[in-house]
């Protein structure tokens, strides 16, 4: 008991000791955005399986389908085949009415029979084996039985037989399973493949053109209403939460060098390469919140740099970015657009829905899905459809001329200071992407400003990333090899998030309580054996 009071003082002393260790407020958290590392599907084998709904990943779902009737119908036979041995098992070796009481019940009858012809004649029991058998088989009652006996024979006979007939079509039903399970594990990977296309944020569902129906005779705001219902299914969502008037905006948004530092100072330094630009084209989301960020590093390359037409270019190529993921969606339901855009701007035309409040109806469901369907011609006041497979809104923003005023005049401010920066955040840009349209050409668009930025992004992020279903282990290694390759390229050492510290107290203060019980104990020992030699003494 002492030795525990005294372990527990000389904590309380340590513990005071480093008081003043603990009272410190611990460090913030190192956030590390961390992604699933898998290889998305190509856009274009992703718009052959959504544009094709007859191929094998559709098929898949009709396989399905025919496997639960296939199964249902196997459940019946199996009920009747239960029933069919039931039946059978009861006239079998039934309690009544079955061919083994009735052959117990001809036994008895047998002997009674037998016992009545002893009784009756005398002689019957000196007669031959043969000669008492034909006695006793030809008469009545043996006779009754063994009629009755035959009849369940012949029952049963033909419960048996049905129950072959059902037993061989379960046989075949289950063949029929096998078989549709076996083509339904061909198609497995297919199927894997249309459900990953149909999940990237910027898939929508294919529309045929049998499945729009439009009704020309109803108001504009009735007729403008069904519109919005087929495009809220072949346009995605993600789409639509980004304008291209947001990507101006947020590009408009020129701060002075304190007020981008401030703004940057918790965000990741991002990229928009090749790879970032495809991907984000069709299989991952480009939010506000990214565009955000691409559009404050290029302020802050122009303005450590003054280089007007690489600023320029990273606005040009987010909205290229922009009208990729237009073309994407389009492309998966061309002719549905097509159809629209045709039913809309004839319904326009010959009801004269021409007046300023009609064009704003449809200038209204334009913004609302980012794209423009139909155009209104001044001259000729006539609608006329949108011809190319463009946005419409594309050529609107692409030259649009972004003020530079706040930057230029930031740079002057700034031009007898130094403006400190990492070198993980300077801004460098690529060559024109192969990705880009040859319709959505830029001039100069070398694209140096942006380069290793959109490998890592802010947590807070809206991703819709998803992983790869992985064949094997081996597939696993690989992304994890993968993984690590471009992680060492970087060079990036994490910096210490402080966990390591107070542990190491712990351990030492651990470390000296042991010492100081162990000191205590060999004290003791030392005085009882100094005690014991004094009494030996004496």
């Amino acid at each position: 008991m002492k030795k525990i009071i005294i372990s527990m003082t000389l904590l309380n002393l340590l513990l005071n000791s480093f008081g003043s260790i603990f009272a410190q407020e611990a460090p913030d958290p190192y956030i590390v955005t961390q992604d699933i590392n898998y290889e998305s599907i190509s856009l274009e084998d992703c718009l052959n399986i959504l544009q094709n709904p007859t191929d094998e990943s559709l098929e898949a779902e009709s396989i399905n389908g025919t496997i639960e009737e296939v199964e249902a119908e196997l459940q019946l036979v199996q009920a009747q085949y239960n029933e069919l041995n039931n039946y059978i098992a009861l006239l079998e070796s039934g309690e009544i009415d079955s061919l083994d009481w009735a052959n117990s019940q001809l036994l008895i009858v047998i002997e009674e029979v037998y016992a009545l012809q002893s009784e009756l004649d005398p002689e019957f029991i000196y007669l031959s084996e043969e000669e008492q058998l034909n006695l006793v088989a030809s008469h009545e009652s043996v006779l009754e039985w063994q009629a009755y006996i035959q009849e369940i024979q012949v029952a049963l006979n033909q419960l048996i037989a049905d129950r072959n007939v059902v037993e061989q079509n379960y046989s075949n039903l289950n063949f029929t399973l096998n078989e549709l399970h076996a083509s339904k594990e061909n198609t497995s990977q297919s199927k894997a493949a249309y459900n990953e296309c149909q999940l990237y944020p910027y898939s929508s569902e294919y529309l045929s053109t049998d499945q729009i129906l439009l009704n020309s005779q109803k108001s504009l705001n009735d007729y403008l209403v069904q519109i919005d219902t087929y495009l809220e299914k072949i346009v995605a969502k993600a789409y639509r939460k980004v304008a291209f008037e947001d990507i101006y905006r947020l590009y408009s948004e020129q701060l002075d060098q304190q007020a981008l530092e401030n703004a940057l100072a918790d965000k990741p330094n991002i990229v928009l390469d090749n790879l970032a630009y495809e991907t984000y084209s069709y299989a991952k989301e480009l939010s506000l919140i990214d565009i955000e960020t691409l559009a404050q590093y290029a302020q802050r390359a122009f303005i450590k740099n003054n280089n007007k037409d690489e600023f320029i270019q990273s606005y040009q190529k987010v909205i290229n970015l922009k009208e990729n993921q237009w073309n994407y969606i389009y492309s998966i339901n061309t002719e549905a657009f097509e159809l629209i855009k045709s039913e809309l701007v004839n319904y326009l035309n010959s009801n004269m829905h021409t007046n300023e409040e009609a064009v704003n109806l449809v200038r209204s469901i334009h913004q609302r899905y980012q794209v423009k369907l139909v155009f209104f011609d001044d001259s000729s006041q006539q609608w006329v459809t949108n011809s190319m497979s463009s946005s419409g809104y594309y050529d609107e923003y692409v030259q649009k001329d972004i003020s530079s005023h706040a930057l230029e005049e930031a740079l002057s401010g700034e031009s007898t200071s130094e403006i400190d920066s990492e070198s993980n955040d300077e801004l460098t840009l690529d060559e024109t992407l192969d990705e880009v349209p040859d319709n959505l050409v830029v001039p100069n668009d070398h694209l140096e400003s942006l380069k290793d930025q959109l490998s890592n992004v802010r947590s807070n992020t809206n991703i819709k990333d998803l992983p790869k279903p992985s064949a094997s282990n081996s597939m696993n290694n690989k992304n994890k090899e993968n993984k690590g390759e471009k992680t060492n390229k970087g060079n990036i050492e994490l910096p210490s998030t402080g966990e390591r510290k107070p542990m190491t107290i712990i351990a030492i203060i651990i470390l000296v309580i042991g010492l100081i019980l162990l000191f205590t104990t060999l004290r003791i020992k030392r005085k009882k054996r100094e005690t014991l030699q004094d009494i030996e003494l004496d």
